[in-house]
């Protein structure tokens, strides 16, 4: 069976819904998104000075493995779309992100901020619809605004890119600007021997190496091999499990098994890596989906067996697609 495209589902949502309480991933997300908002629209630099220092020196994780330094950046971002969307002057955003790097002038943390509002600022005059839905004026401050952002990354670079956003949202910009290959990989290249283990690095390249940006599933496959050789020592073959976690919420939905490249036996064994390190219930219920949209029987009746209190619905999306997952569990 495969679901039809209204049961979509985003494994990696930020929730603002009712938790269980067992659900410590959701709930890391949650709070390090509220206290990034606060502090930014408070301006209080040294708190979100100290947060980023904290989760870069630390390499601190939620339970799912993710790190927290990741989530932090998300909630800058998070925090001025919200801004801009409820029409806080652009004034008062730039002038906030150039008041934080007056006071940390050598900051990766403040430098990297201030790119993404200025990203973000160009997003907002683009809007977020398919190309033909963008007006003819809007294209040229939307590359405007990205050049600037990029601009300001380079300029910091040599004290900025210890940390490893730096090459994650640098690689976005690119992205976005559409760069050949030929200046996109030796840069993600870069970054990989960097930052070996900072998965949204290579979830930016992914988003490059997606059919509606400059690649297809193939080049997706082959990455993913080349990530998991790479990255073997560490993490086993987990990164193949995260790569297409990853695509499936950006690119394929619930087709990832029909439209991409992916080998299930990599996945799994993959998914089993994962959990060795970090068995917590939002992994084990998210790939417990994957196991049964995958039509794994066996995979996703131990899965289910490993689950823990009331589901977590941000992981299920809907109680029909659990049904199913569970009736499939049971009916071999």
């Amino acid at each position: 069976m495969r679901f039809a495209r209204t049961y979509i589902f985003s494994f990696l949502a930020w929730v603002v819904c009712s938790v269980p309480a067992f659900a410590q991933e959701v709930e890391d997300r949650i709070e390090i998104n509220r206290e990034v908002d606060r502090m930014l629209q408070q301006n209080d630099f040294a708190g979100l000075e100290a947060m980023a220092v904290e989760f870069r020196d630390s390499d601190e994780r939620t339970s799912s493995g993710l790190q927290k330094l990741n989530l932090y950046y998300f909630g800058i971002d998070a925090s001025v779309k919200q801004q801009l969307r409820y029409l806080t002057s652009w004034e008062t955003i730039s002038g906030r992100a150039d008041a934080w790097v007056e006071a940390y002038p050598t900051s990766p943390t403040a430098a990297i901020s201030k790119a993404i509002m200025l990203s973000r600022h160009a997003w907002h005059i683009r809007g977020g619809g398919y190309q033909k839905s963008v007006g003819p004026n809007d294209w040229k401050p939307f590359y405007y605004w990205l050049a600037q952002a990029d601009a300001v990354l380079v300029d910091a670079k040599d004290y900025a890119a210890v940390d490893p956003f730096w090459y994650t949202h640098r690689a976005n910009i690119l992205t976005q600007q559409g760069v050949d290959p030929e200046v996109f990989v030796p840069f993600v290249r870069e970054g990989f021997e960097r930052h070996p283990t900072f998965y949204q690095l290579y979830f930016s390249a992914v988003d490059y190496l997606t059919p509606k940006w400059y690649g297809d599933a193939g080049k997706i496959e082959a990455f993913a091999n080349d990530a998991v050789e790479y990255t073997q020592s560490l993490e086993g073959s987990g990164l193949y499990a995260r790569i297409y976690w990853y695509a499936s919420q950006t690119q394929y939905d619930v087709y990832l098994f029909t439209e991409s490249d992916v080998v299930w036996a990599k996945m799994r064994r993959g998914i089993s890596d994962v959990l060795a390190q970090y068995p917590d219930q939002w992994n084990i219920q998210n790939f417990a989906l994957f196991a049964c949209i995958a039509d794994d029987v066996e995979m996703t009746r131990s899965l289910l067996d490993k689950m823990d209190g009331p589901p977590i619905m941000a992981a299920w999306r809907n109680n029909e697609i659990l049904d199913y997952c569970r009736a499939l569990a049971n009916a071999r």
